[in-house]
């Protein structure tokens, strides 16, 4: 058994076509096909059932794929531990930080990340906004180093260390008879069209998993990342949307927009309304001297976000 025949064999199962595979190779098709021959004829079973012009991995293949994506994975920390041996540790290297939060909410990441830099100035760091979903699958696959999110990173394959959980509440408008109560419950609103400042998805996937704890499935009539605009289509009252009390106690203070004065804040009956946010690495992955010390300045942070 060689690399070459598990890079193969690796690449005809992700694209179940083994023409694209060999182009995506740079190879011929007969060439593609006799390389993962060898690979079957070595193992004794064969890996993949012909389906008209597509294959597909039978069980023997899935396991194959398993752990040849567990070893590929193992090279990629190799290279990674050698590179940072020859970059001289923590002073110098690269980092990648991905992180859902809205840009507004990330003051506290930002002077980590800004302490970090000031200290380590040979340190290259890239930060990444991506959704949810790319943010966690980029995790676990190495592409970046440390994820800061929500929940949804609270999973088996990672490790996920809570920060802060936030109490959300209900925007209406002023003029809404929901105005008034102060206190209502999920269900209250469960025919109301709901409006999402989706912040890459965040806070979007947050409104519908709320809402699914409450027994039903929220009408999203807008998700956009323009918080300003989400907020002003509230005040003239075309829907409702979930937001951190603590965000829209810091709007009314400051005061951003004349349409924020139509704004009223309804607090949630329901004790799992929150918005928990935590930072995660992949504890099966190898993590670089810097990022590990970027790890850890957040996490200084734990107790104290700004």
């Amino acid at each position: 058994m060689e690399l070459n025949q598990l890079k193969c064999f690796r690449e005809a199962a992700r694209q179940k076509n083994i023409t694209r595979a060999a182009a995506i190779l740079h190879i011929t098709q007969p060439a593609l096909s006799k390389t993962i021959n060898r690979l079957e004829e070595d193992l004794g079973v064969r890996l993949f059932e012909r389906k008209n012009k597509s294959i597909e991995l039978n069980q023997y293949g899935q396991a194959v794929l398993e752990h040849t994506e567990a070893i590929f994975s193992e090279l990629d920390d190799i290279r990674q531990h050698i590179a940072d041996i020859q970059a001289g540790g923590v002073g110098v290297g690269e980092i990648c930080i991905g992180s859902t939060l809205p840009s507004s909410d990330q003051t506290w990441l930002q002077a980590s990340i800004r302490d970090f830099i000031l200290t380590h100035q040979k340190v290259r760091v890239s930060q990444h906004q991506p959704s949810p979903e790319a943010l966690k699958e980029s995790l676990i696959s190495g592409g970046i180093d440390i994820a800061v999110g929500g929940g949804f990173l609270d999973c088996p394959e990672l490790q996920w260390t809570e920060l802060y959980a936030e109490r959300m509440g209900i925007l209406v408008c002023a003029g809404d008879p929901l105005a008034q109560e102060g206190t209502i419950s999920l269900t209250d609103i469960k025919e109301r069209p709901f409006l999402c400042n989706n912040s890459n998805g965040e806070m979007e996937l947050l409104t519908y998993e709320l809402c699914a704890r409450a027994g039903f499935t929220p009408e999203v009539r807008v998700a956009s990342n323009y918080s300003g605009m989400i907020g002003e289509l509230v005040s003239r009252g075309l829907g409702v949307a979930f937001v951190p009390e603590r965000v829209f106690l810091h709007h009314l203070s400051s005061g951003s927009g004349p349409w924020e004065a139509n704004l009223r804040l309804c607090r949630l009956t329901e004790e799992y309304c929150v918005l928990r946010c935590g930072v995660a690495v992949a504890p099966d992955r190898y993590m670089t001297t810097a990022a590990q010390a970027l790890y850890g300045t957040i996490m200084e942070r734990r107790e104290r976000k700004q």
